[in-house]
């Protein structure tokens, strides 16, 4: 089997229909995390998107895509299912590797590299937590209780069940926020103006073929005068 024909047709069907199912062992799909909140409320993860392979635990379930992808993936299946039974282990080169575990259950890990989903920016988590300065340790001393004095007033305890106030984001932090959406946006455009170039270069190289004759009148009406193109075809007729 040609793998790279396969990776190339299961990353295709990835990014079109989000889910490739291989009849009688499983089906891949791709699942959506929008950005949020880890628990400590502290860090900021952002949007992504994870494979997740769900093996078959019954009948056959579902359809591949039609065509010559419906049989491509078929044949991968079966494959997969005999080396299972045989050896425990399957590897597709560039897509992953299907294992049984023993119980009867097909586990998956997906090959580093293999991108299913291209609009998916690799992007970090951000922290809103601000650098805490480290306490020096000290050895311990007797300290002797001193009365407060009316310049230091004693600091009532806080009421149970007071709420905290709400974390606020650092300026550095947000100026991180900020340098990252316009990396995006940079990067966008650049794109942008590279497609417009392309496009343009084609319509000149596409022009110029079309109208190869005309532009040869054109270029030697500015070169050269009419005096000098009648010598010119005078003596190319000797």
């Amino acid at each position: 089997m040609d793998f790279n024909l396969i990776c190339a047709q299961i990353q295709e069907l990835l990014i079109k229909n989000e889910r490739v199912v291989l009849p009688g062992t499983g089906e891949f799909v791709v699942e959506s995390f929008p950005a949020a909140f880890l628990e400590d409320g502290k860090t900021i993860v952002p949007p992504s998107k994870k494979l997740r392979f769900i093996p078959v635990t019954g009948e056959e379930t579902g359809k591949a895509a039609s065509g010559d992808q419906d049989a491509v993936l078929v044949e991968l299946s079966g494959r997969i299912r005999e080396a299972l039974v045989q050896n425990g282990e399957f590897e597709v080169p560039g897509f992953g590797i299907f294992a049984d575990n023993g119980a009867g259950e097909v586990k998956f890990t997906l090959a580093e590299g293999f991108d299913f989903a291209p609009d998916n920016f690799a992007l970090e988590s951000i922290s809103l937590e601000e650098n805490e300065p480290v306490e020096e340790t000290v050895a311990p001393q007797e300290t002797v209780a001193e009365e407060p004095t009316a310049e230091e007033p004693l600091q009532e305890p806080e009421a149970p069940g007071k709420i905290a106030e709400p974390l606020k984001t650092t300026p550095a932090k947000e100026q991180e926020v900020h340098d990252v959406a316009a990396k995006k946006e940079a990067k966008r455009k650049w794109m942008m103006w590279a497609i417009t170039a392309a496009v343009f270069l084609a319509v000149v190289v596409l022009f110029m073929i079309l109208f190869k004759e005309d532009m040869k009148g054109i270029l030697q009406n500015l070169l050269y005068t009419k005096e000098e193109l009648e010598i010119m075809q005078k003596w190319a007729a000797q």
